[in-house]
């Protein structure tokens, strides 16, 4: 379950569907699994470059939700497909991720899960810093 805060919102208010997760872990874990996904969920988007120094990205999924905001939540499921059996203590990580608008290099605001710009005075958004923790034993 996803849940926002009092006075706070998870993703931008002003988008629909503005939720999103991406599922990673080590090399090794990832490789274990066909599939680890929102039950239900097809939307997909392209895995954040931000993301390159946080191991596998098995996938990244928009949420069925609008924006989460004072203490609003979102539940859902995952469905999980493996190749093998995991062994103790391997983990998964569920990424909070919230779509925002960001300034291209043209100098114009557009939609994205991450700011792709070349502007070194740009900021990386799409990340919250919150995760959850799938432990697979």
């Amino acid at each position: 379950m996803i849940s926002s805060a009092t006075g706070t919102c998870i993703g931008n208010p002003a988008f629909d569907r503005p939720v999103g997760i991406c599922i990673n872990g080590s090399a090794a874990t990832v490789a274990k699994f066909n599939m680890v996904k929102p039950t239900g969920v097809s939307t997909t988007f392209p895995t954040p470059s931000f993301m390159s120094n946080m191991g596998s990205v098995l996938g990244c999924y928009v949420l069925p939700t609008p924006a989460l905001c004072d203490g609003k939540f979102y539940r859902f499921y995952l469905t999980i497909d493996p190749v093998s059996n995991p062994a103790a203590g391997e983990e998964l990580y569920i990424q909070l991720m919230d779509k925002t608008y960001y300034e291209n290099d043209a100098g114009t605001y557009v939609e994205g899960w991450e700011d792709v710009s070349n502007l070194a005075t740009d900021v990386d958004i799409g990340i919250t810093g919150s995760y959850a923790t799938l432990n697979l034993n």
